[in-house]
């Protein structure tokens, strides 16, 4: 395959976040391989813009599979927007578990945070929040410490994109707005649905 030049550089994102247009025909490429991934049973598990990377000729690849992990059952139950039992934030904080809580902090789904084994959401989540970061130009649940960053993401909402980046088109900031919404049944379904979302908005 093409060789993959460089990693997408927070600071740079800082300052300056990238087109909207350009983070939009990103997702379609990277919610494609991320769907290639779970067709297989397989979770990335440490999506972040450091491992989104480049080729020479501009195409964006999921980088980095270390914490990769093959699901030997099915991650998602036949109603995957079953509700879950609740776990306090304090309940999380006090009982970690080695295998959930993988990967980086900031990009943790709101159902990781409360020790929901991981599946494909957890994926989504992370993918979402990346390509959010991409067009707002900063991850708004990182905090100062990681259990700073694990109690924001259990208690507050991601701010609607067009607060932070006025030029965002209503549909773009609608379409984050959903994938990262506190419920799973306010997001895409799986990857390919996630696509879908970024394609109608490439299309309008």
């Amino acid at each position: 395959g093409a060789h993959v030049l460089r990693a997408i550089d927070q600071a740079a994102l800082r300052a300056a976040p990238l087109p909207i247009s350009r983070v939009v025909d990103m997702g379609v490429e990277l919610a494609a391989a991320l769907q290639h991934m779970h067709e297989r049973s397989t979770l990335h598990r440490d999506i972040k813009p450091s491992n989104i990377g480049f080729t020479a000729s501009g195409t964006p690849k999921l980088l980095d599979f270390g914490l990769a992990k093959i699901l030997v059952a099915p991650a998602l139950s036949e109603d995957r927007h079953a509700p879950q039992a609740s776990t306090s934030t304090n309940d999380a904080m006090r009982t970690p578990s080695a295998d959930f809580l993988v990967g980086t902090p900031a990009y943790f789904s709101p159902e990781l945070v409360s020790l929901h084994p991981p599946d494909y959401a957890a994926d989504l989540w992370a993918l979402a929040l990346t390509l959010y970061e991409a067009i707002a130009g900063a991850n708004p649940m990182a905090a100062r410490t990681a259990l700073d960053t694990l109690e924001r993401i259990a208690t507050r909402r991601v701010p609607r994109l067009d607060s932070v980046r006025p030029d965002c088109p209503a549909a773009v900031t609608d379409f984050f707005a959903a994938a990262l919404g506190p419920r799973l049944d306010e997001r895409p379904s799986s990857a390919t649905a996630f696509q879908a979302g970024l394609q109608r908005l490439v299309a309008s």
